[in-house]
């Protein structure tokens, strides 16, 4: 189900390809942004530092447009349990015409981040274009591989009609894609640091194992809406139905919990489920159904099904 946008069906759990040749960050964002997202002229950063600012021969990103003219999405990598985990990519930065952006940083040792929002100004617009050739990118376009590599990451970087993708390392591609790799984690946690948090709706998915399993239990259901309403039953995939909560208790309540668990701010006697076992563990009712939970930000880019589609890099 998942879209070509992030390249589910490339699979498995992440070794992400920007990590993988992030040995140094020589390629570090240096770009800064605005956490006001109505003001796309201000910076609250330092400016960019970027040796080759200066001049015209740079190619704009924000053309006005609410078009998405920039997506640098870490996917794939081998087997999950639940596909809401990297819909959008377990790591991304999308930027708008209008220089809107959000950003998802994988941060070491924390489960389920949450997403960041921005506005970049003209001057942190440039030193990203230029230091990763916005305007060359179609030079570059094509799915790219490492020879003997398996079950790792796909970086996807696209201009929103070119697309480069870089397995792994991408050892067999150009040395332009193998920079993108330590350049796009450098720029997606340097905007991430200087967005806002995007407090909008969330997207959950719930799975019900029938009967329980032995030595589990879970913490009393914690939402107004009735598990059964929204679950499907546990199988043999990873793609499950989502529902996008965007406002009421349930929303707050959501919050809250991906924080707590996030945090290991929960009482002693409650095992935290989320480091255990990577999902949020409920019962209704004291029955001996278990309920699994994944919660993520849903973005305002995404389609009903919560998807990001984006154009795949030529054969």
């Amino acid at each position: 189900m998942i879209t070509v946008a992030v390249f589910s069906a490339l699979a498995c759990r992440p070794n992400d390809p920007a990590q993988e040749t992030d040995s140094g960050d020589s390629s570090s964002g240096s770009g800064s942004g605005s956490s006001d997202s109505s003001d796309a002229t201000s910076s609250s950063g330092d400016q960019p530092t970027s040796s080759s600012t200066g001049g015209d021969d740079w190619a704009k990103i924000c053309d006005g447009s609410d078009a998405i003219r920039l997506a640098m999405v870490v996917g794939g990598g081998g087997s999950i349990e639940n596909e809401l985990e990297r819909a959008l990519g377990f790591r991304y930065l999308y930027v708008l015409g209008t220089c809107e952006y959000y950003a998802l940083a994988q941060l070491e040792g924390v489960q389920w981040s949450d997403a960041r929002k921005g506005v970049m100004d003209v001057a942190t617009e440039e030193a990203l274009s230029r230091e990763m050739d916005y305007g060359g990118l179609a030079e570059i376009a094509g799915h790219w591989t490492t020879k003997g590599d398996f079950d790792s990451t796909t970086l996807v970087v696209t201009d929103g009609v070119a697309t480069m993708s870089c397995y792994a390392a991408c050892q067999e591609g150009p040395a332009a894609a193998q920079a993108l790799g330590p350049l796009s984690k450098a720029w997606t946690d340097t905007l991430w640091e200087q967005g806002e948090p995007l407090l909008g709706a969330l997207r959950v998915s719930v799975v019900v194992v029938p009967g329980g399993a032995p030595g589990m239990s879970g913490a009393p259901w914690p939402l107004t809406i009735d598990p059964s309403a929204i679950a499907a039953v546990e199988g043999p995939t990873s793609e499950y139905p989502t529902v996008r909560i965007d406002g009421g208790d349930d929303l707050a309540t959501l919050r809250e919990l991906r924080r707590q668990y996030r945090e290991d701010d929960l009482p002693a006697d409650l095992p935290n489920s989320l480091y255990q076992h990577g999902y949020l563990l409920f019962q209704r009712d004291g029955g001996p159904d278990l309920f699994k939970m994944w919660i993520r930000d849903s973005l305002p880019l995404e389609d009903e099904d919560g998807h990001i589609p984006l154009p795949p890099p030529p054969l």
